[in-house]
């Protein structure tokens, strides 16, 4: 009875405001970074050839995302569109751990198409915020926000895993944090998250 008051608690210390501003921040960003990206790729491929300006840059052409979208489309192998040989492979276009992969192909089967990739990385995008809330105890927006502006904050806009990779990292981390109060339970969850963490990436 104790916990179950406990609960609502705090529920009411969580800082809402702060947290659903800067997810709703990061989508935003999320959005000019991602049409940015493609403005930047149709400028390139129109000289090449203007059909391709058709694909989306964000969701297709940008860093790993094709190699992603053919391993969600095709498996780890192309050999049947390609009337390859069984055993043939190209280890460049197929050294990518399988959960990112798995994650674009369960979105593409409820229509997200050729983003599926692109939204998959938006959602864990946006959920970085409450997960980087629980690490740092930050209670403002502003600085929660600070996710938007990484370093490499442009490959967080793309069809790739990286942001995926970060927030199960940031999720494995406050797994670990949580030993000290239940040990067993912490290192059965931090197995579990550290076992995807080595599938994503």
């Amino acid at each position: 009875m104790h916990a179950i008051r406990k609960v609502p608690a705090a529920l009411r210390r969580y800082p809402w405001r702060a947290v659903l501003l800067a997810m709703a921040g990061l989508a935003i960003a999320l959005l000019i970074g991602g049409t940015a990206i493609n403005a930047a790729f149709d400028r390139g491929v129109r000289r090449i050839d203007p059909r391709y300006t058709a694909l989306s840059g964000a969701c297709y052409f940008a860093g790993d995302a094709r190699h992603y979208m053919r391993i969600a489309l095709n498996g780890y192998s192309d050999y049947d569109p390609a009337l390859m040989p069984l055993h043939y492979s190209q280890p460049n276009d197929r050294g990518w751990w399988p959960l990112f992969p798995a994650l674009s192909s369960g979105m593409m089967a409820l229509g997200g198409g050729e983003c599926s990739g692109y939204l998959v990385n938006a959602l864990a995008f946006v959920l970085l915020v409450p997960v980087f809330q629980a690490l740092t105890g930050e209670r403002r927006a502003l600085p929660l926000l600070a996710l938007a502006a990484l370093p490499f904050g442009a490959w967080l806009y793309i069809g790739g895993a990286d942001t995926l990779l970060l927030l199960l990292s940031g999720l494995l981390v406050l797994a670990v944090r949580s030993g000290a109060r239940r040990p067993r339970r912490a290192a059965l969850i931090a197995l579990a998250l550290g076992a995807l963490v080595g599938l994503t990436e």
